[in-house]
């Protein structure tokens, strides 16, 4: 079972975790598309410090990695939008504003649920054991990621590469036919 209070909490961890919130609650009100970036960026990257602070080193550099390659991505493409995001009315911003609120609460709470049950004890054995037997690791999170479900990573590797592809030919294409 997991269980949570915030007396197990460090100053560092409820520090980091208060700018990760005040950054999300940012970013919406930025005057620019490149400000909201930079602010969201700056809350993924407190969320891979989080994890680094917290024992896991690996998620912690696939996060930076991550958050970096998509960061530059999303700079690079944000770069050709209006420098300045539309007005909407107030009514329209409540109603969004609240979808969004009310989302994040949900899946919140599916995380926070799921954290709480006990997965089936015959796919936690049958990891624990074969993942020194089978794939010659100790760390069980990184041989299930690299080992037992490569493809799935796999997967996810090209789709990113497949995004920087399509963005740096937008970006040549622009170049040539603007310069």
């Amino acid at each position: 079972q997991f269980h949570l209070s915030l007396s197990e909490l460090g100053f560092f961890e409820i520090a980091l975790g208060c700018f990760i919130i005040l950054g999300a609650l940012m970013a919406p009100r930025a005057n620019s598309n490149l400000a909201s970036l930079t602010v969201l960026g700056v809350v993924g990257f407190g969320v891979a410090l989080l994890f680094m602070i917290n024992g896991a080193p690996d998620l912690a550099l696939t996060q930076f990695l991550i958050e970096s390659l998509s960061l530059v991505l999303l700079v690079l493409t944000f770069k050709h939008l209006p420098k300045s995001q539309n007005s909407s009315s107030l009514i329209y911003r409540l109603v969004t504003g609240g979808i969004a609120g009310f989302l994040g609460l949900y899946i919140g709470a599916i995380a926070f649920h799921a954290s709480e049950t006990q997965a089936p004890l015959s796919l936690s054995h049958f990891f624990s054991e074969k993942s020194l037997i089978a794939a010659h690791g100790r760390n069980v999170v990184n041989v299930i990621l690299v080992d037992f479900r490569a493809i799935d990573t796999l997967g996810e590797i090209m789709v990113l590469c497949l995004a920087l592809v399509g963005v740096l030919s937008l970006l040549r294409w622009r170049l040539r036919s603007h310069g």
